[in-house]
Order: C-alpha cells, then sequence, then structure tokens
C-alpha cells in the first residue's frame, strides 16, 4: 500500500514537472518574441502582458506548495494587510533557509503582485532555461556579490523599476547569503571586531547595498515592509525543496511591519545603523517565535492596531488553467510516444524524462544551504 502511494507521488510529481518544462519553454518563447518585437518601442505594452506570463509560471511553481499541502500566514495589523499589493514597497526579508525566495512568491501571490515580484539573485542562476531565462525577461537584477560590478547592475535595475507604472515588490535579503552555522560563526567575529552585538539567528547584513537600493528607489517606493519569517517544524516538515517535491507540507510564518519609506534614513550612516538595528529587531522575533512558537501580539513600532494572522487562499484560476494544459499535453505525448513503441518515441520520451529529472536536481542544487554564497572569504571581507 505505502509503494503504491510512492509510485502515485512520484508519477504525479513527473507530470508536474513534464507540464512545467513545455509550458514553461512556451513562455520564454513568447517572452523571446516580445523582448524582440515589442519591447524596442513599447516598454509599457511589454511588461503589461510579460507581468502575466510571469504570474502564470510563477504559479504553477506555487502548485507543488498546494500539492504537498505547505501554507503560508502573514502577521501583522489589519490596516497594513489591506494596503499590500496596492503600492510600491521594498520587501526585507531574512535569510535563513532554501525556501526563503518561494515564501516571498507565496506572500506576492496572496496579493496579487506575483508577476511584479522582483528580486536580486546570483548570476549563475541567469542561463537556466524556463526560471533563469524568465527572470531574465522578467528584468531582475543577476549579481555577482562584488560591489564594483554589482553597483552598476543595481543602477540599471533601479533604472527599469523607476519606468514601472503597477505596483510592484523589490524582495531584498541584506544578509547576502543563506544562514549556515559556519557563515555565522565568521559574521559573528565580524560582529565582535567592530564592536557590534551578537545575533543568534541571522547574519550582519550588508548595509552598503541596502543605502544604495534606498537611495534610488527613494520617491517611486512608499514603504519598506520589514518581515521575518520563521517555520514551524512542529507542525511541518523542516523547509527544504525536497521535502515539498516528497509531499511533505511545510508551514512558513511571516512577521509583517509596514515603515514609511520616507522613514528611513538619507545619510549613509544613519541607513547602516537603522538597517542593523531592524536586523536585532528580528533575531528577537526569531529568539521569541523559537521559545513560544508564534509571534508577539503586538510589537511593531508601526502598527494601528493588534497583529492577526492572515491568510488569503489561492485563486483556484491556476489549477484550473494547469488542469486543462495538461488534459491537451500529456494525452499527446503519451499517444504519440508510448502508444506507438517506436524507437524514435521511445527516444524522446527518455529525453523528455532525463530534462525533468536534471531539471528537478538543478532546481535542488542552487537552492540547497551548502550550495549558497560565501561568507567571509577574502572578496567578502574586502567588499564588507
Amino acid at each position: 500500500m505505502e509503494r503504491a502511494k510512492t509510485i502515485a507521488r512520484v508519477s504525479m510529481l513527473v507530470v508536474i514537472f513534464v507540464g512545467f518544462l513545455l509550458s514553461g519553454l512556451l513562455i520564454n518563447a513568447i517572452q523571446l518574441v516580445l523582448w524582440l518585437t515589442v519591447r524596442p518601442f513599447n516598454r509599457w505594452l511589454y511588461r503589461k502582458i510579460n507581468v502575466h506570463l510571469l504570474a502564470t509560471l510563477w504559479s504553477q511553481v506555487l502548485i507543488l506548495m498546494d500539492w504537498s499541502g505547505s501554507m503560508c500566514t502573514i502577521h501583522t495589523d489589519d490596516a497594513t494587510w489591506f494596503k499590500l499589493g496596492q503600492e510600491n514597497a521594498l520587501i526585507l526579508m531574512n535569510h535563513s533557509n532554501e525556501l526563503d525566495w518561494l515564501v516571498g512568491w507565496i506572500m506576492a501571490d496572496q496579493v496579487n503582485i506575483l508577476g511584479n515580484a522582483k528580486l536580486f539573485i546570483k548570476k549563475a542562476v541567469e542561463w537556466i532555461p524556463i526560471i533563469g531565462w524568465a527572470w531574465k525577461f522578467g528584468e531582475i537584477g543577476f549579481l555577482e556579490r562584488n560591489w564594483e560590478k554589482d553597483k552598476s547592475t543595481m543602477d540599471s535595475f533601479v533604472k527599469n523599476i523607476k519606468e514601472y507604472e503597477d505596483p510592484v515588490w523589490l524582495l531584498f535579503f541584506p544578509e547576502g547569503t543563506r544562514f549556515t552555522a559556519e557563515k555565522h560563526a565568521v559574521s559573528m567575529e565580524f560582529a565582535t571586531k567592530t564592536g557590534m552585538p551578537h545575533m543568534k539567528h541571522l547574519l550582519m547584513p550588508r548595509t552598503k547595498g541596502f543605502h544604495a537600493i534606498t537611495q534610488q528607489l527613494r520617491g517611486k517606493f512608499d514603504a519598506v515592509y520589514s518581515t521575518t519569517l520563521c517555520f514551524n517544524t512542529k507542525l511541518g516538515a523542516f523547509p527544504t525543496l525536497m521535502n515539498i517535491f516528497c509531499g511533505k507540507p511545510v508551514f512558513g510564518e511571516i512577521f509583517l511591519e509596514r515603515i514609511p519609506f520616507d522613514d528611513i534614513p538619507t545619510e549613509a550612516d544613519e541607513s547602516s545603523q537603522w538597517l542593523l538595528d531592524s536586523f536585532y529587531e528580528k533575531d528577537k522575533l526569531m529568539d521569541n517565535y523559537e521559545k513560544e512558537g508564534m509571534f508577539p501580539q503586538s510589537q511593531g513600532k508601526y502598527f494601528q492596531g493588534p497583529a492577526r494572522t492572515h491568510c488569503r487562499p489561492r485563486s483556484p484560476w491556476p489549477a484550473i488553467f494547469y488542469a486543462s494544459w495538461y488534459y491537451f499535453t500529456i494525452p499527446l505525448i503519451w499517444n504519440n510516444l508510448v502508444v506507438g513503441i517506436t524507437t524514435q518515441g521511445i527516444f524522446v520520451l527518455l529525453v523528455i524524462f532525463t530534462a525533468v529529472i536534471l531539471f528537478m536536481l538543478k532546481l535542488i542544487e542552487i537552492t540547497t544551504i551548502s550550495r549558497g554564497s560565501s561568507y567571509g572569504g577574502k572578496n567578502d571581507q574586502k567588499n564588507k
């Protein structure tokens, strides 16, 4: 019985990924055509169309969360909850786990801004088919984690962002890399040398990039959403992409405080201290969550009332769309490649299956914590 369930799960996962590969490549092809034909003459129209293409693609990734029974809730005051998705915002996130970016997408999806959820990501991802290509066409920032090289990338990225007429979210991870015990030790050593207090759950944030990006976004963005992400591992599985693939539910909880953008200091030293203070507060929240299993009911300085747990259910339309997509594509593949049992059909089927496996492994590889960027190496210390 258990074996049958495992086979069914694996089969379902393969079907999801085959559908994702086919639809993803189709969306990439449409994006390429739009990039070459529409964007040079009308960027507004290109972005209007592309935002729906991106939302369609990322919604299919989020189907994995639905399939595994995973959930994400937002802990904030009611006034902030009803503003989410209605304004340009810089999302200040802690980078503690390999699913942080996925939770950011879930949060954006809940407030209908998924297609315009931007982020900075390492340059190695840029040419990965489907996801990397979609990000490339979506005008996000690919960074090399070298300040001298990345500054021009950030300048160009912000220039594009300022042209958007619809609300945009920029998911920003000031730590620059995911948390590990080794990176934390190096980070706290740096804190000791500079006379700064230690943090238990976070790395020291990179203040230079934060000051640069907030200076450039000033006047265009309305707010900073200071978010603290924790995972409930008592009710759900440890937050890894592999557990999601295996159908194990993951439960994320976000403490979100809305801060007016004008309240972020303009001077470099004051901006750096503001960011450090923000991360010390996040560390306290994470410590409270670890001990109590929940966030406090009210702690945000900017809260306009008690903090409540909010969760907006996902729209059924992505599931309906992809069910229809699978209905037409999967039987087509089966009838043409399997029923005929031709040598050519078997070869193409093996190619598709291999592509699915390789894509899954690559996706796991680029999100696994052990594959994250170095922290405290020579280049990193130089950039600090």
